[in-house]
């Protein structure tokens, strides 16, 4: 899940050995929001109540630390804002109860603290039609729900609108740190 902090990862099998140890390599991919990340492992057989052990980090290659924690850097890249998910291409306000919420997910990376971000909504013209937040957020995935209102409560008219997220960050290093998608309101 996206939204957890745990991976849990079960063998089809007991692996056993002669030796009475066995190294096991599990390998998966995670997002890192922040410069640093820290993952800790511990293992348990599924059968024994309270056998949780913990996991030394390395490359299953015989060497192995002596810590529980690895910690990943995330040096590279200097984007803030990562790509932004809609939950459908077009959405239709109109209290039925079908289509009548659109969400925008996006990451927010690379920020040692909360950080000013805005989520709004223009027309065509470049008039604001909706400001949906305009708040400090710190790294993490987020989600901005618009119910296709326009600031007064009123539902917009059918058409295309500019979903815009801007953060302002004090470093000039970044990049990305203003991303404009198009949204389809339709009834």
């Amino acid at each position: 899940s996206e939204e957890s902090d745990s991976l849990w990862v079960r063998l089809p099998a007991v692996i056993k050995t002669t030796s009475g140890t066995a190294q096991v390599e599990i390998q998966f991919d995670a997002t890192i929001f922040g410069f640093t990340t820290f993952f800790n492992g511990s293992i348990a057989h599924s059968s024994f109540a309270d056998s949780w052990q913990r996991v030394d980090d390395g490359n299953a290659n015989g060497v192995l630390g002596d810590s529980e924690q690895t910690v990943v850097l995330a040096l590279e890249g200097k984007e803030v804002l990562g790509t932004i998910a809609l939950d459908r291409e077009v959405f239709t306000p109109n209290a039925d109860g079908i289509n009548d919420e659109l969400s925008v997910r996006f990451p927010l990376t690379r920020v040692s603290r909360a950080t000013p971000v805005q989520v709004q909504i223009y027309d065509l013209s470049g008039r604001l039609v909706h400001e949906l937040i305009n708040e400090p957020l710190s790294a993490g995935l987020h989600t901005v729900p618009w119910t296709g209102v326009d600031t007064f409560g009123a539902l917009v008219p059918p058409g295309v609108y500019l979903l815009r997220i801007a953060i302002d960050t004090d470093s000039d290093s970044v990049k990305n740190t203003s991303v404009n998608h198009l949204v389809h309101v339709a009834y």
